[in-house]
């Protein structure tokens, strides 16, 4: 057992801080999402989880709490890894860039 470091872990992590964005409780949603960016720091790219989602969350959760170049670097972050993954006219893209 890995403990802290498990991938399952980072994405339970990452589910909870979802619905704390979605519910408005942003305090919460940051320590999860610092949590997962921790935890996956640590991952081969087998155990990989979306980051790119994290970095999403991250921005909408700094808006939330008018940290606004926070919010920024973490929404580009987001954007440049969804752009690879999707494509840059996808609708994960359209999504970030709607936030920016």
């Amino acid at each position: 057992k890995m403990g802290l470091k498990d991938a399952c872990v980072a994405h339970t992590l990452l589910r909870m801080a979802e619905v704390n964005v979605f519910k408005k409780k942003f305090d919460a949603s940051l320590v999860a999402l610092e949590q997962v960016l921790f935890i996956s720091s640590s991952f081969d790219e087998n155990q990989a989880i979306d980051i790119s989602l994290c970095h999403y969350l991250l921005g909408i959760t700094y808006i939330a709490k008018e940290n606004h170049e926070k919010a920024v670097a973490s929404l580009l972050l987001s954007l440049e890894m969804r752009k690879v993954q999707f494509g840059p006219n996808s609708v994960e893209c359209a999504a970030v860039q709607d936030k920016l």
